[in-house]
C-alpha cells in the first residue's frame, strides 16, 4: 500500500514538472501568436502530412494522391499522430494531439528512470528530465523527440529488468524478445538508432549466461534489424530506391559536390559543434557543465550493479551523435537532430549518481543537483529562441499556407521548397522542390543534390496539367525559377526570423511559357543525353567530374528562330571530363552549349578522338564533331583549354 501511495506521489510530481515545462516554453508562444497554434519548427508538419495522408487510406504518402513517399523517417511516430487526427484532432488540432503524446511521453521518461535508481536519487529525476533547455526545446516542438526518449526510457528499463534474471532461461528468453520489441520501436521513431540498438543487444547478450551468445543477441537486435530491412524494401518498392528521401538528400555522401576531405571536414565540424557548441555552451548555464554530466556518467561505470546500464546509456548516446554527425543538416534548426543523445546522457547520469554506494550518494545527488541547476539557468534563453521560432512558422509558413486555401482554386499545384506546414494548411496538392515529399513517382529526391536546375529538368518533363500552377518558395534558394518562371503575387516576411530559410517567403504565379522542350528544337537524332536531367543521366550512365566540377546551371536563350529555349547544362572545368553510354549507334555528336567552349574533344572506343567544331543557334553556342559510335560505346567529352557548359548531347 505504501509503495502505491509512492507511485502516484512520484507520478503527480512527474506530471507537475512535465508541465512546468511545457507552460515555460508554451504560454510565452501562445501569447506571441494570440492564442493561436503553430510549431517552432517547419518539419513538425511534416509528420502531420504524412499522419493525415495515412487515415485518408493513403499511407506513407506526403499529401494524398501523389504517391509513396519515404520522406517519413519516422513512421510509428506519425502512426501515433494518425491515431489523434482519426479520433478528431483534425486541422491544427492534431497540435495539441502531439503535445498530450508529448506530454504523456515526458512523464513516461520519468516513470521508466525513477525504476533504475535509489529512493534518495527518485525525487530528482523529473526535475533534471526536463532541466536542459535545448532538450525541453524538442519536447515541445512537436517532433518525435519526446516520443523517442520514452521509448529509450522502456527499453533501457526492459534491460535492467532482463539483467536481474537468474537462473530462468524461459523468462529470459521472454525478456530478450520484450527488448527487442523496444529496439523496433526505437528505429521506426530515428533510423539513426540502430547503432543504439544493437549496444542494447551487446549488454544483453553479456547477461546471457549459459545461453548461446548468438541466439540472445538475435532475439534482441534481430526484430529492429528486421523492421529496417522492411522500410528499406518498402523504400525501394514504392520509390525504386531503397534510401530514403532524407538520406538522400541530407547525408553527406549523397552530395556529389564533396570530396572525400570535404566531407571527412564537415564530419569533423559536425561533431565539433556537438562537443563544443550544443553541449559546452546551449545545454548549460557552465561551459564545463558537460565535464559533469560525463562524470557522473562515468561513476556508473564502476558500479558493477548499474555498470551496464550506464555504458548502455553513454555508448549509445556517443554512437548516435557520430552517426548523426554524417547528416549534412545536423547543425541546424537548433541541432534538433542531437536531442536524443543528450537525453541518453541524462539517463546515463541520473542512473550513475544512483549506483554508487551509500557512503557516496549524498554527493553524488549533490553533483546531480547541481547539474539540474546549471541547466535551469539556461532554460530562458531556449524558451525565447521556442517562442520566436514558433512565431516565424506561424507568421510566414502557416500564414502562407492559410493564404493559398482561401485564395487559390483547389486544382492549383504548389511547387515549394518546405515540406511542412504550407500544404498541411493549404491541404493542396503540391511539389517539393527539395525532394522530401513524392510527386507521381518523378524523381525530385534524386534532383535535388545537384541543384535547382536538375530539378526544373524533371519539371520540363511534366505534362502541363501536372506541372506546378504558382511557386511558394524563397527568392534566395531558388534565384532562377523564380526569376525565369514566376511572377511575384505576395510575400510574407519575417523582421525577426530565427528559424525559417529566409526572411521573405514569396509566392509567385507560375508561367513556364518559356519553358519549350529542346524536342522541337533538334533535328532527328538517333540518342538524345540531357545533361542534368537527372532520368535521361541515369538511362545514359552519365558520370560528371564531380566533385571537380559536373555543377548544374540553368540557360534560357533564344535560338536561332528567336524562340526562347530553357535547358540546364553542367560545367566541366579545364581538364576534366563528362562520360556517358550511347544508347545507339551513331557517326557524329552535336552539342548545345551555354558558352563559348575552347577545345572540346570527344573520345570513343580505343581511344578514338575528334575535335569539335563550333557555331551558334541564335544565342545557343553549338558543336559538331565527326566520330563512329557503336550502341553501348563510352564516350567522353573533354575539356582541354578551358571549362565548357554543356546542355545537350545529340548523336546522329
Amino acid at each position: 500500500m505504501r509503495r502505491a501511495r509512492e507511485e502516484v506521489w512520484y507520478l503527480a510530481l512527474a506530471a507537475f514538472m512535465t508541465a512546468l515545462s511545457a507552460a515555460r516554453f508554451l504560454v510565452p508562444a501562445f501569447q506571441r501568436t494570440h492564442g493561436e497554434w503553430s510549431a517552432p519548427l517547419d518539419d513538425t508538419f511534416i509528420h502531420f502530412d504524412f499522419a493525415r495522408a495515412a487515415v485518408e487510406s493513403h499511407p506513407f504518402a506526403w499529401i494524398s494522391g501523389q504517391g509513396f513517399s519515404s520522406g517519413e523517417t519516422a513512421p510509428l511516430y506519425a502512426f501515433v499522430l494518425a491515431v489523434g487526427y482519426a479520433v478528431g484532432f483534425r486541422g491544427m488540432g492534431l497540435c495539441a494531439w502531439a503535445l498530450l503524446v508529448a506530454f504523456f511521453s515526458v512523464v513516461s521518461m520519468m516513470a521508466s528512470a525513477r525504476r533504475l535508481v535509489s529512493a534518495s536519487t527518485a525525487l530528482l529525476v523529473p526535475v533534471v528530465l526536463v532541466s536542459i533547455g535545448i532538450v525541453d526545446f524538442f519536447y515541445w516542438s512537436g517532433m518525435e523527440v519526446a516520443f523517442f526518449g520514452a521509448v529509450f526510457g522502456r527499453a533501457l528499463l526492459a534491460l535492467h529488468r532482463l539483467r536481474l534474471l537468474s537462473g530462468n532461461d524461459d523468462s529470459q528468453v521472454k525478456g530478450e524478445w520484450y527488448l527487442g520489441a523496444w529496439c523496433l520501436a526505437l528505429v521506426w521513431i530515428r533510423p539513426e538508432a540502430a547503432v543504439c540498438v544493437y549496444v542494447f543487444a551487446i549488454a544483453a547478450a553479456r547477461g546471457a549466461g549459459r545461453r548461446p551468445v548468438l541466439l540472445s543477441l538475435l532475439r534482441t537486435g534481430g526484430p529492429a534489424a528486421l523492421g529496417v530491412l522492411a522500410i528499406l524494401a518498402m523504400n525501394r518498392f514504392g520509390s525504386g530506391d531503397a534510401a530514403s528521401a532524407g538520406a538522400r538528400l541530407k547525408l553527406l555522401s549523397s552530395n556529389p559536390y564533396l570530396s572525400d576531405v570535404d566531407r571527412a571536414r564537415e564530419f569533423a565540424l559536425n561533431i565539433g559543434h556537438f562537443f563544443g557548441h550544443v553541449l559546452r555552451t546551449k545545454a548549460f548555464a557552465w561551459s564545463y557543465g558537460w565535464v559533469l554530466l560525463l562524470l557522473l556518467g562515468g561513476v556508473g561505470l564502476i558500479s558493477r550493479r548499474r555498470r551496464s546500464l550506464v555504458a548502455t546509456c553513454i555508448s549509445s548516446a556517443f554512437l548516435f551523435a557520430l552517426l548523426t554527425s554524417w547528416n549534412g543538416a545536423a547543425r541546424y534548426q537548433n541541432f534538433r537532430y542531437y536531442a536524443p543523445a543528450l537525453i541518453m546522457l541524462l539517463f546515463g547520469a541520473i542512473v550513475g549518481a544512483a549506483s554508487v554506494k551509500r557512503q557516496l550518494r549524498r554527493l553524488t545527488v549533490s553533483a546531480l543537483s547541481v547539474l539540474a541547476l546549471l541547466g535551469i539557468a539556461r532554460i530562458s534563453v531556449e524558451a525565447n529562441l521556442f517562442e520566436r521560432a514558433w512565431s516565424n512558422i506561424h507568421d510566414q509558413q502557416l500564414a502562407l499556407g492559410k493564404h493559398l486555401s482561401a485564395s487559390l482554386s483547389r486544382d492549383s499545384i504548389v511547387l515549394l521548397g518546405d515540406a511542412g506546414a504550407i500544404p498541411y494548411a493549404s491541404r493542396m496538392h503540391a511539389i517539393d522542390a527539395l525532394g522530401l515529399g513524392a510527386y507521381h513517382g518523378v524523381p525530385f529526391t534524386k534532383a535535388a543534390p545537384h541543384g535547382e536546375a536538375a530539378m526544373l529538368e524533371l519539371v520540363e518533363r511534366l505534362p502541363e496539367s501536372l506541372r506546378p500552377t504558382h511557386f511558394a518558395l524563397y527568392p534566395n534558394w531558388f534565384p532562377e525559377t523564380t526569376q525565369l518562371f514566376g511572377a511575384e503575387l505576395t510575400r510574407f516576411t519575417l523582421d525577426d526570423n530565427v528559424i525559417c530559410g529566409g526572411p521573405a517567403k514569396v509566392l509567385y504565379a507560375a508561367n513556364f511559357d518559356g519553358m519549350q522542350s529542346a524536342d522541337s528544337q533538334r533535328a532527328e537524332s538517333a540518342d538524345e543525353l540531357d545533361t542534368a536531367d537527372v532520368i535521361s543521366e541515369e538511362s545514359h550512365h552519365y558520370v560528371s567530374p564531380a566533385p571537380e566540377g559536373g555543377f548544374t546551371r540553368v540557360a534560357r536563350r533564344p535560338n536561332g528562330a528567336g524562340v526562347p529555349v530553357f535547358d540546364s547544362c553542367r560545367v566541366v572545368p579545364k581538364g576534366k571530363r563528362e562520360t556517358f553510354v550511347a544508347s545507339a549507334d551513331a557517326r557524329s555528336v552535336d552539342l548545345r552549349l551555354a558558352g563559348l567552349a575552347h577545345s572540346v574533344f570527344v573520345e570513343g572506343p580505343n581511344a578514338t578522338r575528334a575535335e569539335f567544331g563550333f557555331g551558334s543557334d541564335g544565342e545557343w553556342i553549338t558543336a559538331h564533331a565527326e566520330l563512329a559510335i557503336h550502341r553501348g560505346d563510352s564516350i567522353a567529352l573533354v575539356a582541354v583549354d578551358g571549362e565548357f557548359i554543356d546542355c545537350h548531347v545529340w548523336l546522329r
